[in-house]
């Protein structure tokens, strides 16, 4: 019984459309170094990408094809015979290799405690045997029998007058032994198929006496016996390289000369935050894991020079309707403190700083694909509002928007932070002068009066004309 050889593959391509996915449109990149690693960080296989820009591993490099033994055991403890016995051995585990041949050795162990007692007027030599058969029996041995013997002799004198197995007329031998073994050797496929698996193989003994004790004249004897056997059965084998079930990781070692990291997918689904990441895990049970997809980006300028042409912005301004829309009438926040961090595709920790222009905008360019967060620094005039998500995605919370993926060449934009103005603020002013029946004026600004509706007080009193 073999069993099938699980593979890990997956491609390497030109992420054309930016997706994650390799699909139509797509072309393969080839050469590209891939290793496998196991869970113990060990490097189990080391490939590069073929022409179709395809990869697989199916055995692990760091098996030695040396053969190798397994053994399994049994004992049959001494019992009087006549006796058969029954008992099982686990086969042999395909997944350790290929079996090439089982060796069986049956070895056993005849006892028999013989007493003997002369009757006979005349002396004699009386000669004791401790022999039987032990006999195995399991697939492929049909009967594997042993035969073993031992002999004792006793000369008895004539009679002693007294039937006690002692004097000079009897003998008690004790126990009398003898042991064989033999081995056999399994190689035919239909024997080798019956000890592999996941079952058991059975294996049956029995033990049988024909010891006895003998002399030319009269004799009294008295014997008890008893047998007992092991098994002992050796797997040889090649061990198998095929890939174990298991954790590994797909370690892309070296990014394809002229290309930006993009996604990687797995099984036909785009891994989250793959993006510059170099790394696909994957479990391995008892079918194949193909798909496991490293997808790679053209940069906006053509190589050598490879500019990053990515940008973020959006702006700070005074949501007076608090709704989230930066509404044409509604102003920008100058001097406010944005910063931006992340990771871009090549794995590189990204800070950036920016303040805001007049209008309350600012913009971060020059930007690698990658994933990033934007923090305001909440102005002190002002409380916090309304976050509004750019055109990219990802989390808005308070004075920050979090998980913006930005991919090759593109322009996330309106990633807008909303304020409010605090209420009972005061503000100081002065007045150029007062003419009677005119509205008064201030320097307040007349976009910053439209927004901050309150009571207007204002002293008339001025210093005496002398």
């Amino acid at each position: 019984m073999m069993l099938t050889a699980s593979v890990i593959s997956g491609y390497v391509y030109h992420d054309a459309n930016g997706d994650g996915l390799y699909g139509s449109g797509d072309s393969p990149i080839a050469g590209s170094p891939i290793q496998l690693v196991n869970s113990a960080k060990m490097v189990v296989g080391s490939t590069t990408t073929n022409a179709s820009g395809q990869y697989q591993f199916s055995s692990d490099s760091t098996v030695q094809l040396t053969p190798t033994t397994s053994t399994q055991a049994l004992s049959f403890p001494a019992t009087p015979t006549n006796f058969t016995r029954s008992a099982t051995i686990s086969q042999f585990d395909p997944s350790l290799g290929t079996l090439t041949s089982v060796d069986v050795t049956f070895s056993g162990k005849l006892a028999s405690q013989i007493k003997v007692e002369s009757r006979d007027g005349t002396p004699m030599t009386v000669i004791g045997h401790a022999e039987g058969t032990l006999v195995t029996q399991a697939p492929g041995i049909a009967d594997l029998t042993l035969r073993p013997t031992s002999t004792v002799t006793f000369p008895a004198a004539a009679y002693d007058g007294l039937s006690d197995f002692g004097g000079t007329s009897g003998k008690d031998f004790g126990e009398v032994s003898a042991n064989e073994s033999k081995t056999v050797t399994l190689t035919t496929p239909s024997d080798l198929a019956a000890y592999t698996g996941t079952g058991t193989v059975p294996f049956s003994v029995g033990a049988a006496s024909s010891s006895a004790a003998a002399g030319p004249g009269n004799l009294l004897t008295e014997i008890s016996s008893t047998g007992e056997a092991t098994v002992d059965v050796v797997y040889h084998y090649l061990p198998q390289s095929d890939l174990r079930p298991g954790r590994y990781s797909i370690v892309q070692t070296t990014q394809p000369a002229g290309y930006l990291q993009g996604s990687n997918s797995r099984g036909g689904a785009v891994l989250p935050k793959s993006a510059g990441v170099d790394t696909i895990a994957v479990t391995l049970a008892d079918s194949d894991l193909s798909d496991n997809n490293f997808g790679e980006l053209l940069p906006a300028v053509a190589a050598p020079v490879q500019q990053p042409s990515s940008r973020l912005s959006g702006s700070v301004y005074l949501d007076a309707n608090n709704n989230g829309v930066r509404d044409p009438k509604e102003f920008g926040i100058a001097t406010v403190n944005v910063t931006l961090r992340g990771r871009d595709n090549s794995n590189r920790a990204v800070m950036l700083s920016a303040t805001t222009d007049a209008n309350g905008v600012y913009e971060f360019n020059g930007l690698r694909p990658g994933q990033y967060m934007i923090t305001e620094a909440q102005p002190g005039s002002f409380r916090s509002g309304r976050e509004t998500i750019g055109s990219q995605g990802g989390q808005a919370s308070k004075n920050r928007f979090s998980r913006i993926v930005l991919r090759d060449n593109t322009q996330g934009i309106n990633y807008n932070f909303g304020e409010q103005a605090r209420p009972n603020c005061s503000l100081a002013t002065t007045l150029s002068r007062v003419d009677r029946g005119l509205p008064l004026r201030s320097n307040l600004g007349p976009n910053l009066q439209r927004y901050l509706p309150g009571l207007v007080v204002y002293n008339t009193q001025h210093p005496r004309r002398r």
